[in-house]
C-alpha cells in the first residue's frame, strides 16, 4: 500500500510539472507612487440656492400698475384687515376720471340738442311740413345719445 501511495504522488507530480506554463519570460514588477493619509481639522461649506418663506407667507400684488407714494408699513411688522398698506400715485387715474366726467357731460349736452331736434321735427310733423318718418329718425337719435 505504501507502494501505491507512493506511486500516486510521482504520477500526480508529474501532472503538476505538465501543467505549468512557464515560459522563462519574467513579468516587470510595476511600481505606484505612494501616498499617506494625513488627518486634520476641515470645515465643508455648501452653498444652496432657495427661497425663504414665513409659515404665513402672504403675497401683495396691486390690482392697478403704478409708482408707490407712501408705505403705510415696515416689513414683518402686524397688520389688521381693512389696514392701509401702500399709496399708489393716483395722478393717472385723476386724469382719467376727469377725461370720462367730460365726456359724460358731453354726452349730456348731446341729449339735450337731440331732444331739442325731435321738438323741432315734431312741430313741422304735426304741420305736415316732413314725413313722420324724421320724427322717427330724430327719436332714435336720442335713444343712441343717451347710450352714449
Amino acid at each position: 500500500m505504501k507502494m501505491f501511495a507512493t506511486g500516486v504522488f510521482l504520477i500526480s507530480l508529474a501532472m503538476l510539472g505538465s501543467c505549468s506554463t512557464k515560459t522563462g519570460v519574467v513579468e516587470s514588477i510595476n511600481e505606484f507612487p505612494v501616498t499617506y493619509v494625513l488627518s486634520k481639522d476641515t470645515v465643508l461649506v455648501q452653498e444652496h440656492v432657495v427661497d425663504v418663506h414665513a409659515v404665513r407667507h402672504v403675497e401683495i400684488r396691486a390690482r392697478v400698475s403704478g409708482y408707490l407714494d407712501v408705505i403705510y408699513v415696515d416689513e414683518g411688522q402686524v397688520v389688521k384687515a381693512g389696514q392701509l398698506l401702500f399709496k399708489i400715485n393716483d395722478e393717472e387715474y385723476r386724469a382719467h376720471v376727469l377725461r370720462a366726467r367730460a365726456g359724460l357731460h358731453a354726452a349730456n349736452a348731446d341729449v339735450q340738442a337731440i331732444e331739442l331736434e325731435v321738438e323741432r321735427v315734431s312741430m313741422l310733423v304735426d304741420k305736415n311740413v316732413i314725413s313722420e318718418t324724421e320724427l322717427r329718425l330724430a327719436k332714435a337719435k336720442v335713444d343712441i345719445a343717451k347710450a352714449k
